[in-house]
């Protein structure tokens, strides 16, 4: 399914929501310009992933906090992107189910193998955590002995940070 993401300028990029290995830290520093990072911190406190020729798969958990610029995330009503090394993958609006108030909510993704299978965000006031798992991905571009860019979108909320990731078997 295609949709379409309006950047700030006006023009309208289209979107897919399949997950894909194309995303280079070039883009990312492109990402970085279109919308303005508004997380104040943004932190990975995990990170491990395996790689094999027949099934890749990773996972990331982590934190981060809301810049005073930010409006506030609205995870069920609103686009997300996240991006790790070449992988890259849209969730739009509307696939998250959250429980709680606006304050302080657990929201919850479960997909299919090929992209993000299942992403947990609480949030509570303006600090988030989340983790979320990948799996059935072509991750061959990654080097693990050096650090991986990891980005977390959530409408005009952008984190983009480098960080070490453990290899598993």
């Amino acid at each position: 399914m295609l949709f379409s993401h309006r950047a700030p300028d006006g023009d309208t990029m289209p979107v897919n929501h399949r997950a894909t290995n194309d995303v280079s830290d070039y883009t990312l520093l492109q990402l970085t310009n279109l919308v303005a990072p508004v997380f104040a911190r943004l932190d990975v406190v995990n990170a491990h992933a395996h790689i094999d020729p027949e099934f890749d798969r990773f996972y990331v958990a982590g934190n981060m906090d809301l810049g005073a610029e930010s409006d506030g995330v609205h995870v069920a009503n609103e686009e997300m992107m996240v991006t790790f090394g070449p992988f890259r993958e849209v969730l739009p609006a509307g696939l998250f189910t959250c429980e709680g108030d606006r304050e302080n909510r657990t929201c919850l993704f479960n997909g299919d193998p090929g992209g993000i299978t299942k992403m947990l965000i609480t949030i509570q006031g303006r600090f988030i955590q989340f983790w979320l798992t990948a799996e059935g991905l072509d991750l061959r571009g990654i080097d693990l002995g050096r650090p991986v860019t990891f980005s977390l979108q959530i409408k005009n909320n952008l984190g983009v940070t480098a960080t070490h990731v453990d290899s598993v078997p």
